[in-house]
């Protein structure tokens, strides 16, 4: 295994962790904004369906 390969690996790594941790915070903030938009149990709801 090369340096090179290991540190495209590393860095692909890295970006799949930075893009997950992205979505993970966007999905809060996105519900956290319903929920205070909608009665309370609609988010709920809407999760348990999805």
């Amino acid at each position: 295994m090369t340096a090179g390969k290991w540190t495209q690996d590393l860095i692909a790594s890295k970006t799949r962790d930075a893009i997950g941790a992205a979505v993970t915070l966007w999905m809060t903030v996105f519900s956290k904004m319903e929920a205070l938009r909608l009665p309370s149990q609609v988010p709920c709801f809407w999760l348990l369906t999805s």
